[in-house]
């Protein structure tokens, strides 16, 4: 139970751990829980990944013709009778 307790504060402090604002007490108990979790290790690197991979990614713009067919898909799907609120 200690252990899921760990991974809990730890994801709630994730986002402050990634924004660099995490500070302090709650600092300190992040970076020994991540020392000891394969788990949360394994989290943090991943969205650490995600995370470099859009800022540094350029994938310029999408092709006319792609975009148009994205866009008829969408609103096909969109008037699918499952998308239906009634």
């Amino acid at each position: 139970m200690r252990a899921a307790q760990g991974c809990k504060r730890f994801l709630e402090d994730l986002g402050d751990h990634l924004d660099g604002t995490l500070s302090g007490p709650a600092h300190l108990v992040f970076e020994r829980h991540l020392q000891v979790c394969g788990s949360c290790q394994f989290l943090c690197a991943t969205v650490e990944k995600t995370i470099y991979y859009y800022r540094t990614w350029d994938a310029g713009p999408i092709p006319a013709d792609i975009e148009a067919r994205l866009w008829k898909a969408l609103e096909s799907r969109m008037r699918s009778p499952r998308n239906s609120h009634a």
